[in-house]
């Protein structure tokens, strides 16, 4: 008896009671349906763009039987003989969107660098940050309201500046009508760059101190630290933003 009382004294404790028993499996529990719900949550996302591409998909339908896939490279548009043509269209799309990225993701960098590092003082980031901030909330449907009564008007003497001693360029080399792609680019530059910079700046924001501290404690310059640690690793976010 005594040696059965002697043996089971011996067995050690696991120091656990059955509530922190219970509250251990309640967060499991917990951190299990947390990921099935994001999980789910992405499936969802993943499912509305191929909703999307199945409904543009179904309304483009007869266009595609009637005109087939050369309409995407076709360069014709005559209404009275049935022949169109999207390239011009989507060769425009591209370009403006190729000046637009051009501009702003330089730009919108440069102002989230500005406004995260302490290259202001406190009192000019501060309200710098909050009007990219307050930029990025205006609908895009008022900038581009503004560009066509306002920008348009303004840039019109400026085109012609362009035209008159950058006619060799293919960009400048038509006689500026007004609206064109450079000024649809530069609207779009306007739209996109407040977001952008706002992003960028969430992004960088976010970057580990101790990968800047490690940098620093090897020597490296404060130009460095930002062109080789903190760009790369906010490289993803950046990219995000811009896209």
């Amino acid at each position: 008896m005594n040696a059965d009382l002697s043996s089971s004294s011996s067995i050690p404790s696991t120091g656990v009671n059955p509530e922190q028993d219970i509250s251990r499996k309640g967060n499991f529990l917990m951190d299990e349906g947390f990921v099935y719900i994001t999980l789910g949550f992405a499936v969802i996302a993943a499912g509305l763009i191929f909703w999307m591409a199945a409904i543009i998909t179904e309304k483009a339908w007869p266009a595609i039987q009637t005109f087939g896939i050369p309409f995407i490279w076709s360069t014709d548009w005559s209404v009275p003989a049935e022949k169109f043509g999207a390239l011009p269209y989507i060769f425009g799309t591209l370009v403006t969107s190729g000046i637009a990225l051009l501009l702003a993701v330089p730009i919108g960098i440069s102002v989230a660098l500005i406004t995260s590092e302490n290259f202001l003082p406190q009192w000019v980031r501060t309200p710098l940050g909050f009007i990219v901030e307050l930029i990025a909330a205006i609908p895009s449907v008022i900038i581009g309201l503004w560009g066509i009564f306002v920008f348009i008007p303004v840039f019109l003497p400026v085109q012609q500046f362009l035209h008159q001693t950058l006619g060799w360029f293919p960009l400048f080399s038509s006689e500026p009508p007004g609206p064109g792609i450079l000024v649809a680019g530069l609207i779009l530059t306007v739209m996109i760059l407040p977001t952008i910079s706002s992003i960028s700046r969430d992004v960088l924001r976010s970057v580990p101190v101790t990968l800047r501290s490690a940098s620093m404690a090897l020597g490296a310059t404060r130009w460095e630290t930002i062109f080789r640690v903190m760009l790369p690793a906010a490289a993803s976010g950046i990219v995000g933003a811009s896209i």
